[in-house]
């Protein structure tokens, strides 16, 4: 009877830790990646550009600036100790007369952490104010960064 108990107790406590690690499983499933391991090619990202402004209700003429700035080699000793390089890519995207509801929008469209793709430095210059609806409008100066993997030996 006393075995049975431990064995019980034991089968009990490992059916446990086997179910937190289903959910962690399931939590991480979910979770978006840091890194692509591929590039997207620039008729890619100009689709995604595309598809930000179209969703953001911007125009064409809105975007002032799509450039490129390349792709360049993260230093290694700041990620894993020197095992592993990252290349980081870098775009300028200039946006004219935006408003903040457009840029949120143009943003949480262009963005895919699953790609390692993210918006960062923000700059911000007052455009001009819409009188009628006191809507600000702003030129606005982004940078989306896609953060690549390349493992190395």
């Amino acid at each position: 009877m006393l075995v049975s108990q431990r064995r019980f107790e034991e089968a009990s406590s490992e059916l446990s830790l086997s179910q937190r690690r289903v959910a962690d499983i399931q939590r991480l499933k979910y979770r978006p990646t840091v890194a692509s391991l591929e590039k997207e090619s620039d008729s890619e990202m100009n689709r995604r550009i595309d598809g930000a402004l179209a969703n953001a209700g911007l125009s064409n003429e809105q975007l002032l600036e799509n450039n490129p700035i390349g792709v360049s080699d993260l230093p290694q000793e700041s990620i894993l100790n020197g095992k592993a390089n990252y290349e980081q890519r870098q775009t300028n995207i200039k946006l004219e007369a935006v408003s903040m509801q457009q840029l949120v929008q143009f943003c949480e469209f262009i963005e895919d952490p699953k790609k390692g793709l993210t918006v960062r430095d923000l700059v911000f210059v007052p455009n001009r104010s819409n009188a009628s609806s006191g809507i600000e409008l702003w030129t606005v100066t982004l940078t989306l960064t896609q953060l690549i993997f390349s493992p190395t030996s």
